[in-house]
């Protein structure tokens, strides 16, 4: 058998390695900042080698932002999820809602923490109000995490 110029000769298996020995052949600098990341931000396209900034962001957005943002998302989720039962009276406040706070985490231009924190209060506000239309309306699935 002929691989480009050289004839592969070697029959026997190769070893493999297990995950550890892998990790342990990466250089330790890299390594140190994935096993203890002050954050984990993936959001924009400036992630750092595209695998997310785990220091401080290439945009300068710091830990407690991006965590923000994260629990933001996560709110974001929620409302997507009571939505895809039934959204009833609240469908158009859920509607901007969403896509107010997606699109705020994703262009990276205002990284005013005290924004972040109401949208939360907002979304964890209109949750409510939607997990009781859910439970008054008579819905039997599960409503609440």
């Amino acid at each position: 058998c002929h691989f480009g110029a050289k004839e592969i000769t070697e029959t026997k298996p190769r070893p493999i390695r297990s995950c550890s020995a892998m990790a342990a052949a990466v250089a330790a600098p890299e390594m140190e900042d994935l096993r203890a990341p002050q954050m984990m931000c993936y959001q924009c396209e400036q992630t750092n080698a595209g695998r997310g900034c785990t220091t401080i962001g290439v945009c300068k957005k710091n830990p407690d932002t991006a965590g923000l943002q994260d629990l933001q998302m996560q709110f974001s989720f929620r409302l997507c999820q009571l939505a895809a039962i039934d959204s009833g009276p609240y469908e158009e406040q859920c509607r901007h809602l969403v896509l107010e706070t997606l699109f705020s985490t994703l262009t990276n231009v205002n990284f005013d923490n005290s924004r972040f924190v109401q949208y939360i209060y907002q979304c964890d506000e209109l949750i409510r109000k939607m997990e009781d239309h859910l439970k008054h309306g008579g819905f039997e699935g599960p409503v609440t995490i």
